[in-house]
């Protein structure tokens, strides 16, 4: 993901949907919810990137703040291991 969202970035920033509509604006953010062993694997690469001014980690977050999230994004990918909660109602 974060390859495709560094090559989207230098080679077409303006060719992706955003809430302005087709071509209007430009693949701004990444953001990362959640904690982990694997946070490090993911930090490490941002920074390699020069990607640190994009991309954010934001951690733990509550449901509420989760769906907030997910509201104000263009596209969400959800990775869970496990499934004791929803995030929708």
């Amino acid at each position: 993901m974060l390859n495709a969202f560094q090559l989207i970035k230098t080679v077409a920033p303006n060719s992706l949907p955003t809430r302005g509509g087709l071509g209007r604006g430009h693949l701004e953010s990444i953001h990362f919810a959640g904690t982990g062993p694997l946070l490090p694997s993911l930090q490490r690469p941002v920074v390699e990137m020069g990607l640190e001014h994009n991309v954010t980690f934001a951690g733990v977050l509550s449901k509420e703040q989760v769906r907030e999230l997910i509201c104000r994004s263009d596209a969400a990918i959800l990775l869970k291991t496990i499934d004791d909660w929803t995030i929708y109602e």
